[in-house]
């Protein structure tokens, strides 16, 4: 062993051990001796204070364009310093070069979104996802989702993988995907990434029905209505064109008043429309969506309880969270409480449950005596929203917000005598034809 690799040998043992002095003055030493000893012109970087670090790291880097961890400190020194637009430069590099490192690719996320590159960020907390599930990562895959869903909250990308991660450790395996019947057929390979569960609930409706009006097979990608519903679909194949909501008529071509017939067509959009297209076909609509086995014990244990407590199930919906905004206004609590006030008194025993995002407005509805989740048994992990849809889809009186959460429970639901939306126009709650409104107003 050579002096130098003898002197390097100490100086990361000292550096190890946090004795940085006795560290830097060997790698000095080295580089007296060496200077063009690249792991000491970058683990001097690390001692030295950022502004010195950063030349160090860059002769490294001038001697070894593909050192990743020099690209990593050099970024680090260069974020420390406030200079986030060369860090992200820096880290650019090492992600390029660590393409299967998982921190590598999260650093990169990290300074993209602080730098709010927020689209950007998101394909690169996407990558990370992706490595760790190659790697068999559950738990950390888990808890990035996690916070993906917090840092991108108008992304359902997340929330879908994390649902799909955590129910299948507790329920196994949905049921095996059918293979595709030859012949024409419509896909949506966005499924499960385009809004929420309530959206969710729209778009595997609009896929499924469009199909079947028309005669075509169908393709959808994995998403929680495998697990909730049993649903066995053929898998996405790939390769379709896409066509979006907006650039055709397909609710016209779902009624068949449209001119065209589209198949295969990847299908792309919301389709948060009105449900009158739709109501020829309710009953194929609903039967889309019968609990599997594992779901319908969780939710009919749910509605059990509640009604143990009344013959009258009267259940609310309201949504705050991540609304407040454009078309996903909040309705006051006040307009529920003085429409429960006028139609108390005339129901037989009732019970009320409200499914809620926000715990603080339950008092404003202590008169009535409310029940939450939280008196229930709790969900699966994943699926937090199963009792509070399944209460929803149950109710004999129902209340939605204005949102797709609640709207979709109300088409679900056989059971409602009375269901009632806020209207902005009448500053209260009115009643609608689940089968005959838009999912928003």
């Amino acid at each position: 062993m050579s002096a130098v690799d003898r002197t390097f040998a100490l100086a990361v043992a000292h550096h190890q051990a946090g004795r940085f002095s006795e560290a830097e003055a060997c790698y000095r030493l080295i580089l007296a001796l060496a200077p063009d000893h690249v792991s000491t012109l970058n683990n001097l970087g690390l001692i030295v204070p950022k502004d010195e670090g950063i030349p160090l790291f860059a002769r490294a880097l001038a001697l070894n364009p593909n050192y990743a961890d020099a690209h990593i400190n050099l970024g680090n020194a260069f974020k420390a310093l406030g200079k986030l637009e060369d860090a992200i430069g820096s880290y650019r590099q090492a992600a390029r070069l660590n393409s299967e490192s998982a921190d590598t690719q999260y650093t990169l996320a990290l300074a993209l979104f602080e730098r709010g590159y927020i689209a950007e960020a998101e394909t690169a907390y996407r990558r990370v996802a992706q490595i760790l599930h190659d790697q068999n990562r559950g738990d950390e895959e888990i808890a990035l989702y996690g916070q993906m869903m917090r840092l991108f909250p108008a992304s359902a990308f997340a929330g879908t993988q994390r649902a799909l991660l955590l129910v299948r450790r507790q329920w196994g395996p949905p049921p095996a995907p059918a293979a595709r019947q030859p012949g024409d057929f419509v896909s949506m390979a966005t499924l499960g990434r385009n809004g929420r569960f309530g959206n969710q609930i729209l778009q595997y409706g609009f896929l499924r029905t469009y199909a079947h009006v028309h005669g075509l097979g169908w393709e959808a990608p994995d998403w929680i209505g495998r697990d909730l519903f049993g649903h066995n679909d053929p898998m996405i194949s790939g390769g379709l064109p896409i066509l979006h909501e907006s650039d055709a008529d397909l609710i016209g071509s779902l009624e068949k008043t449209g001119a065209n017939v589209f198949v295969n067509r990847d299908f792309w959009g919301y389709f948060a429309v009105s449900t009158a297209a739709y109501a020829p076909y309710r009953d194929f609509y609903r039967s889309l969506f019968n609990w599997s086995e594992a779901a319908r014990r969780i939710v009919e244990t749910a509605v059990a309880q509640l009604r143990a407590r009344g013959r009258t199930l009267v259940a609310l919906h309201l949504r705050r969270g991540d609304f407040g905004y454009g078309p996903f206004w909040i309705a006051p609590e006040s307009w529920y409480v003085a429409w429960l006030t006028e139609i108390w008194a005339d129901l037989a025993d009732p019970v009320l449950f409200i499914a809620t995002d926000d715990p603080a407005v339950v008092g404003a509805f202590l008169a009535f005596s409310p029940l939450t989740g939280t008196d229930l048994p709790p969900p699966p992990a994943g699926v937090e929203f199963l009792v509070d849809f399944g209460v929803l889809i149950n109710a004999d009186v129902l209340a939605i917000s204005n949102s797709t959460f609640s709207f979709t429970a109300s088409m679900l639901n056989t059971r409602t005598r009375t269901t009632v939306r806020p209207c902005r126009d009448r500053q209260g709650v009115i009643p609608y034809d689940p089968w005959d409104a838009q999912p928003f107003i």
